[in-house]
Order: structure tokens, then sequence, then C-alpha cells
């Protein structure tokens, strides 16, 4: 049996339709009018999840360079990538009803060709790759306080590593990274009945283990942070502190003064390891051994 014989137009129709009228809608359309493909075809849909994969994924200087080729404006700038891909798609091959994934990287080779743009996989991601960020796999599971107090790691070295993973998944699985549903049919090959239950497995089983493509934490009910793949709560605590300390420090160095951290969790300024770390920690990046809140207080005690 093959995918088009489980495929549903109606349920297609209904979300494309859904999709159009919500706020992606505009830049939907100007795609489909550019690439001059019917927005009423699931192979259309395929063309524009690819269009905006590379729009998305332009080079970003110093740390991802475009390969041979200098940085133009419109290879920066993701609205121009977009607009010039969308109008260059007419001289591409096109993209079949759910593609085969190594279909991907030729449309992709196509599509810089005809738009006189970088090819995301020729980039040069050394600029990524020149630190060795520790293993947050590992550690998310696990104590962390001990591993992370007293080294110089910080929220940027968790987004190093989550940016690590992802080049390594674009290298050998865009085709999972730009729509997951595509190779998951290459998997199926049972009844309509299991079509979607496996193919639910393999979303969950390929996504669902990877810690550095998710969103960082969450707020679990209780109030404690935590990473929603199974991390603990000390590891959410751990990032979000980080994160507090990051902006806590610059605003004390440009004069806004203490800052409020309206935007985190009140259980989190409760935490007494947590307002011990951002005072320690605050003191060791500003170079202080005073208070960082009340200096002339501190500086009058200490006369």
């Amino acid at each position: 049996m093959s995918p088009r014989d489980n495929f549903e137009p109606e349920i297609f129709r209904t979300a494309a339709r859904q999709t159009l009228e919500s706020s992606y809608g505009y830049a939907l359309w100007e795609f489909f009018a550019a690439a001059a493909l019917p927005p009423d075809r699931p192979e259309s849909w395929a063309t524009a999840l690819a269009v905006i994969d590379f729009a998305l994924n332009g080079p970003l200087p110093p740390h991802v360079l475009p390969g041979q080729r200098q940085p133009q404006w419109w290879d920066l700038y993701p609205p121009a990538r977009f607009l010039r891909a969308s109008a260059a798609v007419p001289k591409c091959r096109r993209l079949g009803f759910l593609p085969k994934p190594h279909r991907f990287p030729m449309f992709f080779d196509d599509l810089a060709g005809a738009a006189g743009l970088s090819n995301p996989l020729q980039y040069d991601r050394t600029g990524i790759f020149d630190a060795k960020p520790p293993d947050f796999e590992a550690i998310k599971r696990g104590e962390v306080w001990e591993q992370l107090l007293g080294t110089p790691t910080n929220y940027y070295t968790f987004l190093r590593w989550c940016q690590q993973s992802l080049c390594e998944v674009r290298t050998s699985e865009l085709a999972r990274a730009i729509a997951p549903i595509f190779p998951m049919w290459d998997l199926v090959k049972a009844k309509p009945a299991t079509v979607y239950t496996a193919a639910m497995r393999d979303a969950e089983a390929f996504f669902g283990s990877k810690f550095g493509h998710t969103s960082p934490m969450i707020m679990a009910s209780d109030g404690e942070i935590e990473h929603g793949l199974g991390s603990t709560s000390k590891f959410g605590t751990w990032l979000a502190t980080s994160v507090l300390v990051f902006h806590a420090t610059w605003e004390l160095m440009v004069g806004l003064g203490k800052h409020e951290f309206a935007g985190f969790p009140p259980r989190l300024l409760t935490n007494e390891n947590v307002t011990s770390l951002v005072d320690s920690s605050i003191r060791k990046e500003l170079g202080i051994a005073f208070s960082p809140w009340e200096p002339e207080l501190s500086a009058g005690a200490k006369s």
C-alpha cells in the first residue's frame, strides 16, 4: 500500500486552508504566487517547507560562513532569501508527493544555483565546532550542581551545544529536519491502521530523544523548572539561573540597577541555591567583592 492510498484530501484541504488564513498566510501566498505552484496540492506544500528551511538557514558570519561565496545581503536576511528562493522554484526540479529523503539535498542544489544564493549544505561551520562543550545529553539526567558550579559553563555553552547538535542533524537527516513526516512514510509498510502509529513512534524516537532540538526548559505544574525530555529539575534550575545571571549582570553594567526578574518563575527566586549562585556569579563576572546590588552600603560597612 502506497502513502497516496492513505492520503485524505479533505483533511489536507482543511489544514491547508486554516494555515493560509493564519498569520503565516501572507508569506505562503507570496511563495505560491512566485513559485507558480497551486496551494491545493500536497507536493506544493512539500516544496514550501523545503524553501522555508532553505531561507531560514542562511549563513551567520563569523560562525557559519557560506563556503567559497562572499556573503551578500540577500544571503543573510531570511525574508530576502525566501523571496529570491521562491522566485527560483520554477527553474528547479520539482519535489513530488511525499518526496524521498535524497530529493531534498538535490532540491537545495538546484535552488541555490537558480537563485544565486548560498547553499546551507556547503557552509563552513568551523566557527560552531571551535569549542567542545560538555555533554548536556548526559548532564541533564543527573546531578549538575557539582559538575557545573565553579566552571565557565553557562547557558551560552548550552546554546553552542544545541547548535552543534542541529548542524549534525542537518548534515545527516535533512529530510527529517525539514518535515519529519516524509521519511517516516519510508518506514511504513503496513496496513492503514498502523500507519499513524508507526509514524508517531518514529517521530518520538527521533525528536523525542534529541535534547538539543527542543525548547530548553518548561515549568512543571509544581512550579519547578525542568526540561521536557526527562531532565532533572536541577538542570532546568541551573539553565534558568544562568540566563538570569546574564541579564542581571548586563543591567548592572549599563546602570539599570537591580533586576526585578519579572519574567522568571517566582519559585526560582526563593531557592537559596539560586539566589546564592546569582550573587556569587555576578561578583565573579564583575570582579568585585561587595554586594552588586548595594555597593554604597557595602563600601560604607567595610570602611
